[in-house]
């Protein structure tokens, strides 16, 4: 493993057991799951409005992104056609 400042760190060093150590004290329990359908906004405490109109955001974002993904494998399809 690299760390970001370019120190190699090895399997025994004290860089990889201080990072295992901190790794065994994060909680990793499920403690709530957001039910389908839900906005997820408004769970996490934005007003109604501000709520509503996040969830129509990310909603046009990840339809565009789909669309885009849908384009893109289109395209790379039709190229995969290789000619000699």
């Amino acid at each position: 493993m690299t760390l970001a400042i370019g120190i190699q760190v090895g399997s025994h060093s004290p860089l990889d057991r201080c990072h295992l150590a901190l790794m065994k004290n994060i909680e990793t329990s499920i403690r709530h799951v957001t039910k389908p359908g839900t906005n997820l906004f408004a769970e996490l405490g934005f007003p109604p409005d501000e709520a509503r109109h996040y969830q129509a955001k990310s909603l046009a974002l990840i339809g565009q992104t789909l669309e885009l993904k849908e384009q893109l494998t289109s395209d790379t399809s039709h190229r995969s056609t290789f000619t000699t």
